[in-house]
């Protein structure tokens, strides 16, 4: 055995016992040490848990001993007829304050005088189980608790279901007795019970009940058991009222500190092994280094003298030693020599040192093909030594599928005397590894030919590398093209470089008609899917739109877009990755949803409307019936026609809220004062309970342009909902101030808010309150509050709700105050009877106005469609007798309408004062009749004072021309 071995066995002997040591110091000394810290872990929480159960129990009884000292309780027990006190004490309060689930109250004979129970998870009440009363009657002490004891807690087991209980005497509130009776308070452990007692004790306990328990145990006992190895258990016992065991608290936990303690011992032994290893191999450089290399340098330089019979010098040794002086004591007498081949030398020690530091095999042959020189890293790889290596052939490296080719490629570089190359796929002396191997002739100074240097370069690692590429592109090409989503790949500047087979079908392209076009414009909005590439370029973030590409055919396709990063194998960024699904069908079954709730929401407002229609036209016919018969009592006809008119009034109101919820439905503004409109809607609201109205309006409130009927329904609507929400009654608050506006104007806008103290609105259904059809209220529409904004955003307004469960909830909508557009009238009082050109096709309409206007002193000439009025109105401007007003109905089936005549009418007089009537409320034209040239408007139905009132405003030039009030109306359209 040569010395290198003796000392690398010592070494390695050394390090084994080393390791055996700690090892068993591991397993015996520090596993102990862990374990041990998990057990007292385990005790310290299954004591948490136990003490979060009697700090349970101990709340239950402090709010038990506040109540059972009420005045109240005492005179109740005293006197248990007075049943005033569960009302007036709030005793469902009680339930959900003091966390429990029974309330019981008995007399000093046992007799349960009030008894309740209460689910806390619904916040309602229950019938608590009869089990419970038996097992307290046979249960000592809860129903003979006295004032010197106390009170009386622990817990009771009604069946399988622990509960905590707490009794306590019912005292005065200066805690005087005699006690008359007890005071019971108790608290399921349920599931949901222990957890939140788990939560505020942070230790994840159960309870479980032990059914092998049979008299009294040890309560401090903990029993500690390990599941497995990534799991502890801890079992605690729980004493009941009769103290048994009969509850377990079990804690199970992750074994962390034990598991922690043994990753951090191996880490330890790992570390120690590392420092071990360096040490050997540190010790055993050292010893390479200081005794064995230089005493091999010796033996090296006296054999190669030997061999070569020359003088020659051997390397020098530094340093004091015997092998030092042994070395000049040798080169002392090879001086000569060394002089005579110091060049060579050198010249092959730098030869040598690139040689054999290089990671390639590195070979050199002779002209007949044998081996004479293999560096370190080829000798590693033939698995032989220097000497082992001398005389193998360069054929013979190679394995028998390859000898030939090499052979050929060695004699060519013989025959060229140039370089040539060829990569082996097989082995190189049974190496399982692929190698690229060059060649090379070494050409002397003087021309000669002397050997051949063969470079063989490892690259497994590149054929794996590029075999894996291969492989992934072709599965991501798979992929790709049986993806049923639109997948197109573009680069940084957009432009396409591959789609798959899918966008070829739903595009009608070919994949080389559109590689190497831009994407953005195949797409109608080519800046949307440009923006989102580039922000997905910018920040790498995945973006998602919906956007519109056309086909080749040239209609439009919607899509669903996500753009992604797409990089190579290597990380190296390619472009941007758009995939892409046909969303025809999904919009197609959406818009097909939408009509059909609309056309579900027709109906159920249909049968609405015909129902309160029908009872309006009832009790019309009948005032008219009545009326009829009493015409030689004046009093009581005009009394059944005021009835009638208020009839036809709420007919009116119907039709406004059809109009308001149908599309259009353009409000017909007005300046209208705040506070009546709150006091009108109101007033209209019936609710079953007992409601107060309080009212809060701000003293600085101006006028407001709006549709009076359409806010009065919306408000209707909110109060309607309000009072939905507090069944039994209640204060009902409507704010009406002025506030900030939202998007930054500095003119303020009217803010009203509906407030209630009812149960409040889920979370999860505020989102929801104003979809169409959404209700919570068995036989509701789900119509008020979507007709309600509806409103406010015709207005030009935002509504917004505040609420939490039962914490009642507050309606906020705003609405601008708007400004009163200026009419430039003159006032025009004629000099004789007022003239009237008035243009409807209704006759039962303009007979009465003709009665009308005439008994009232004016001069009415009625036409029936506008080419008749424009030729009136011509006629009396050539007959210097002109029209003072003209009042035209918007829509004239089968002749010229309003907005026509209105045009013809201007032509001959700008300075014409005209005024449009018409039911048809939602036609832009009575929205914006200033646009149109009209002075006025007055919409049907109307009352016949409030078209007098408005013809005077005109001739006088005031502002709002409109009726101040026309709710109260006689005249409106009939079926067209």
């Amino acid at each position: 055995m040569k010395l290198r071995e003796k000392i690398l066995l010592a070494l390695a002997v050394t390090l084994i016992s080393v390791l055996v040591v700690m090892l068993f110091f591991t397993a015996t000394v520090i596993r102990d040490g862990y374990v041990n810290l998990e057990t007292d872990q385990m005790q310290h929480e299954a004591s948490q848990a136990r003490a979060a159960v009697d700090a349970d129990l101990s709340t239950i009884n402090s709010h038990l001993m506040e109540r059972a000292a009420w005045n109240d309780t005492f005179t109740f027990v005293t006197d248990p007829t007075d049943r005033s006190y569960v009302s007036t004490n709030n005793i469902s309060q009680t339930f959900t304050t003091c966390d429990i689930n029974v309330l019981l109250i008995y007399d000093h004979d046992h007799r349960l005088l009030y008894g309740q129970g209460f689910n806390l998870s619904s916040d309602t009440f229950e019938q608590f189980s009869p089990l419970l009363l038996d097992t307290i009657s046979t249960t000592p002490g809860f129903l003979n608790v006295t004032a010197e004891e106390g009170s009386k807690t622990g817990i009771l087991m009604v069946g399988d279901q622990p509960m905590l209980l707490a009794s306590q005497p019912v005292l005065t509130s200066s805690f005087l007795g005699p006690s008359p009776g007890v005071m019971m308070m108790g608290q399921y452990l349920d599931p949901a019970q222990v957890n939140r007692l788990a939560e505020q004790s942070g230790v994840p306990f159960t309870l479980v009940q032990n059914r092998s328990a049979v008299g009294p145990v040890s309560m401090d006992s903990v029993s500690i058991s390990s599941l497995n190895s990534s799991q502890v258990a801890a079992v605690l016992p729980l004493s009941d009222v009769a103290g048994t065991g009969s509850l377990l608290i079990r804690v199970q936990e992750p074994r962390t500190i034990v598991l922690n303690g043994a990753e951090s011992a191996r880490t330890f032994i790992m570390t120690t092994m590392l420092i071990s290893l360096l040490f050997v191999f540190l010790s055993l450089g050292f010893v390479d280094r200081t005794v064995l290399t230089r005493l091999n340098r010796l033996i090296t330089g006296v054999r190669a003298i030997r061999m070569n019979g020359e003088n020659a010098r051997i390397e020098g040794i530094a340093g004091s030693d015997e092998l030092a002086l042994l070395s000049a004591a040798i080169n002392g007498m090879l001086d000569e020599l060394s002089l005579a081949h110091q060049s060579t030398r050198e010249s092959e020690e730098r030869y040598r040192t690139l040689a054999e530091s290089a990671q390639d095999l590195i070979f050199l042959f002779g002209t007949d093909g044998r081996l004479t020189y293999a560096n370190p890293t080829a000798l590693a790889t033939l698995r032989m030594t220097s000497r082992e290596s001398f005389g193998q052939t360069f054929t013979g490296l190679f394995s028998s599928e390859e000898s030939s080719s090499a052979a050929t490629v060695f004699q060519m570089v013989l025959e060229t005397r140039t370089p040539n190359r060829f990569e082996v796929d097989g082995t190189i002396a049974g190496s399982d590894h692929c190698f690229d191997v060059e060649v090379i002739p070494l050409i002397n100074p003087d021309g000669g030919f002397g050997e051949v240097m063969g470079i063989a370069r490892d690259i497994t690692e590149r054929k794996r590398v590029e075999e894996t590429i291969r492989y992934m592109n072709a599965y991501n090409r798979s992929l790709i093209e049986i993806s049923r989503d639109l997948l197109i790949i573009v680069d940084p500047d957009g432009i396409i470089t591959d789609l798959n087979a899918t966008s070829e079908q739903v595009l009608g392209f070919l994949r080389q008609d559109m590689i190497g076009t831009r994407l953005a414009e195949h797409f109608t909005e080519p800046a949307l899917i440009r923006d989102c590439c580039q922000g997905v370029l910018d920040n790498g973030i995945r973006r998602e739109s919906e956007v519109c590409i056309r086909h080749r055919e040239g209609h439009i396709i919607p899509l669903h877009c996500t753009a992604s990063l797409f990089r190579d194998y290597e990380g190296t960024l390619i472009g941007v990755l758009v995939a892409a699904r046909d969303i025809s069908e999904e919009n197609q079954m959406e818009e097909d949803r939408l009509r059909l709730a609309k056309l579900e929401t027709l109906g159920v407002m249909s049968g609405s409307l015909a129902h309160q229609f029908n009872n309006l036209h009832t009790s019309i016919l009948g005032n008219l019936t009545l009326a009829r018969s009493m015409l030689y009592d004046r009093e009581a006809l005009l009394g059944r026609l005021d009835e009638a008119e208020d009839q036809l009034t709420r007919a009116r109101m119907v039709t406004n809220k059809l109009l308001t919820f149908s599309r259009g439905g353009e409000p017909l503004r007005s300046f209208q004062e705040v506070e009546p409109l709150l006091h009108e809607a109101a007033e209209n609201c019936n609710g079953r309970g007992s409601y107060q109205i309080e009212y809060r309006v701000s003293d600085d409130l101006p006028r407001v342009f709006l549709d009076r009927d359409q806010i009065v329904e919306a408000l209707q609507q909110l109060i309607t909902n309000a009072m939905e929400a507090m069944p039994r009654g209640g204060t009902i608050t409507i704010v009406a101030e002025l506030c900030d506006r939202t998007d930054g104007e500095r003119e303020p806008q009217l803010c009203i808010r509906v407030i209630d103290i009812g149960q409040g609105i889920p979370d999860e259904n505020q989102k929801k309150i104003f979809e169409l059809n959404f209700t919570t209220k068995d036989g509701a529409a789900g119509l008020g509050l979507p007709l309600a904004r509806s409103v406010i955003q015709k207005h030009g307004g935002e509504i917004e709700v505040s609420s939490g469960p039962g914490g009642g909830t507050i309606v906020t909508f705003m609405i601008p105050i708007g400004h009163d557009r200026p009419l430039d009238l003159a006032p025009r009082l004629p000099t004789g009877r007022t003239r009237v050109l008035i243009m409807d096709d209704e006759e039962a309409i303009t007979d009465i106005l003709r009665i009308w206007l005439t008994r009232r002193g004016y001069d009415p000439v009625i036409t029936d469609d506008g080419v008749s009025a424009i030729q009136a109105y011509q006629e009396a401007m050539i007959q210097h007798r002109p029209f003072d007003i003209v009042f035209l109905d918007l829509i004239v089936p089968g002749g010229m309408g309003g907005e026509e005549t209105m045009r013809g009418l201007l032509s001959l007089d700008r300075a014409v004062r005209a005024v449009v009537c018409s039911g048809y409320s939602n036609d832009p034209v009575m929205a914006s009749y200033l646009d149109y040239g009209f002075v006025g408007l007055l919409p049907k139905p109307f009352q016949l004072t409030a078209m007098e009132e408005l013809i005077q405003s005109i001739l006088l030039g005031t502002k709002g021309a409109m009726p101040s009030d026309p709710n109260n109306s006689v005249i409106s359209d009939q079926p067209e």
